[in-house]
């Protein structure tokens, strides 16, 4: 039986203190057979939030534990805004009945001079560096 986990994205620049209006986030499957199908598309709001997706997830028993080789619900989060490098977060875990705040600083384009001047930041998600609210 499939669940459900719920996913807000919090939009920010200049280390998390300015909400970014506007931006915009897409929700894309991660796994074997669908990495990169778009499940959501959103725009953040005044106060940098999107709205809260409920995403499917493996039923609460089967999920990522100690000793467990079931993943949770993965998806890959990817966030855009004119002026800034879009960021992409690959591998989000979503666990069922749980609400999972997404945070995301923008960094400005031309904030890093030389050979990092374009391109796009990738975050990689695991279970040893994600964390609930």
């Amino acid at each position: 039986m499939e669940e459900t986990g719920l996913v807000r994205v919090f939009v920010t620049e200049a280390n998390g203190t300015i909400p970014v209006k506007g931006a915009a986030v897409t929700i894309t499957e991660y796994g074997p057979e669908s990495e990169g199908d778009t499940v959501r598309m959103l725009i953040t709001g005044r106060d940098g939030l999107t709205e809260t997706v409920r995403l499917p997830t493996p039923p609460a028993e089967d999920s990522l534990s100690p000793g467990s080789r079931t993943p949770n619900g993965l998806y890959g989060i990817t966030v855009r805004s004119g002026g800034y490098y879009p960021i992409e977060a690959v591998g989000v875990p979503v666990f069922p009945g749980v609400v999972s705040l997404q945070s995301f600083d923008l960094i400005p384009i031309g904030a890093f001079p030389g050979p990092f001047a374009s391109g796009q930041i990738v975050i990689y998600e695991t279970p040893e560096n994600t964390s609930l609210l």
